[in-house]
């Protein structure tokens, strides 16, 4: 419980699902640009080009498909932190049903939302990936990892939060006297 509200931790493996599903349509939507930009390149002419370091007319394209995709991934995941912090969602968040809130169960907010972002990217940037992360949320008592630490969030069930009324004063008993 959290005062007068009370809600139930998300699992790891919920946890994990939800950060898959928000990594794939980052990922899957930056190289679908990618690749829609660079589709008509002939590849083995270029290979050739850059192997024999001389200039080729799809250096070019290729040059503005990673400028575009970089910034694509970059919008995306700025989009997804800031639905994140007014909402507590991401759409894997919300597809296996889970929202993040502050300690106290309050809306996470945009700069908790960052927060945990950086120190997600910052823990696994070089994709030996979550060990540190799910590391924490397995050993701590609300399963939070680094970032969530960091940012003092947790992520809950979606559904699971409830309201706790404070426990009634009856008056003495007859049995008391």
């Amino acid at each position: 419980g959290f005062g007068a509200h009370s809600a139930k931790l998300a699992s790891i493996g919920l946890r994990g699902a939800a950060r898959l599903i928000d990594l794939t349509i980052v990922l899957a939507t930056t190289a679908g640009l990618g690749w829609w930009m660079a589709r008509e390149i002939d590849w083995p002419p270029l290979l050739e080009a850059l192997n024999l370091k001389i200039d080729h007319p799809a250096i070019a394209i290729v040059g503005r498909a990673l400028l575009a995709s970089s910034v694509w991934a970059i919008a995306v995941t700025t989009a997804l932190v800031a639905v994140q912090g007014s909402s507590g969602l991401t759409p894997g968040k919300w597809i296996c049903g889970l929202r993040t809130v502050r300690s106290t169960l309050r809306p996470c907010g945009f700069a908790r939302s960052l927060v945990r972002e950086i120190v997600f990217f910052v823990d696994c940037c070089n994709f030996l990936c979550w060990t540190p992360g799910i590391t924490t949320i397995a050993l701590s008592g609300r399963r939070q990892r680094l970032g969530d630490f960091v940012a003092d969030t947790l992520v809950i069930d979606r559904g699971s939060m409830t309201t706790v009324s404070p426990p009634r004063s009856e008056g003495p008993r007859a049995d008391d006297n």
